[in-house]
């Protein structure tokens, strides 16, 4: 990977690294074929509500290249994770791209950028405040910027 500074936080050193994959992960034809074999023979399968849940998660997962985990975000900010629906709902309403990844229910892909994303839990912690965090956390610096 590569060093850089992060240009959400100014944090230095932030290691980028790989392998990302940029191309779609699946083949939407497939998908509608799998999940059509599925419902014409639901009875065969014990399984049917599990794997034609997963299959529809797919079947309308962006073709992003980057997940992000909205607990993992919710870490660095030290904040309560924010209902899925909630959050997703306000990139919706931003006029944005969102969706599930089939890998983890609380992870999204999106088209928004980076600071769209900060911003959403920028207003999320205005609503739901705080302890202030350490100055020199990252948490700190993000929460330190302007929301847009």
């Amino acid at each position: 990977g590569s060093s850089s500074t992060c240009s959400q936080c100014q944090h230095v050193n932030v290691q980028i690294t790989g392998p990302m994959w940029i191309d779609p992960l699946f083949d939407s034809e497939v998908l509608k074929q799998l999940m059509d074999h599925l419902t014409e023979n639901k009875d065969s399968y014990n399984s049917y509500s599990r794997l034609f849940g997963f299959l529809t998660t797919m079947s309308t997962e962006l073709h992003e290249p980057l997940l992000y985990s909205v607990s993992r975000l919710s870490k660095i900010l030290h904040c309560n994770v924010p209902p899925i629906t909630q959050f997703k709902a306000a990139f919706l309403n931003a006029g944005y791209e969102i969706s599930s990844s089939h890998t983890d229910a609380n992870s999204i892909k999106t088209n928004a950028p980076n600071d769209f994303i900060w911003d959403v839990f920028r207003a999320w912690i205005k609503l739901n405040p705080i302890k202030t965090p350490n100055e020199n956390s990252p948490a700190f610096r993000l929460l330190s910027v302007e929301q847009k």
